[in-house]
């Protein structure tokens, strides 16, 4: 079964962590935007979390070019998708993306169960689940 996800709400190229004496910490702009897209996934996707190897399928659309590369975006929305539609990020056996110039500002999302098997990520997803 394919699962789809759709969201207006633009998305924030993960960046690096910000280094202080306090310790590190992520940007309040990039976990914004990782909590917005979470709460609005919630409300589209309300079933468990895949257990087994998924492919992903990323479709940005843009009024203009943003700042942050390609894979940052995608990795933004890896973050999301964890412990919402899989358990962990190691479950993921492809990954297709891309990012075009369009009339409105859209993130598509596709992913479903990955139709070949990979012992290495079944045995950790295994452990995951115990």
């Amino acid at each position: 079964m394919i699962h789809i996800l759709k969201t207006k709400i633009p998305v924030v190229p993960c960046p690096r962590p910000r280094v202080t004496k306090q310790g590190a910490f992520m940007p309040k702009r990039y976990t914004q935007c990782k909590d917005d897209l979470l709460q609005d996934f919630m409300t589209q996707y309300q079933e468990a979390p895949l257990d087994c190897p998924v492919d992903i399928q990323i479709s940005f659309v843009t009024t203009k070019l943003r700042k942050g590369d390609l894979s940052n975006m995608v990795k933004t929305i890896e973050d999301v998708l964890e412990g919402l539609a899989y358990y962990d990020d190691i479950q993921i056996s492809q990954i297709k993306a891309q990012h075009r110039i369009g009339h409105t500002d859209m993130t598509y999302i596709e992913f479903t169960q990955a139709h070949i098997k990979c012992g290495f990520v079944d045995k950790v997803s295994n452990k995951l689940l115990k």
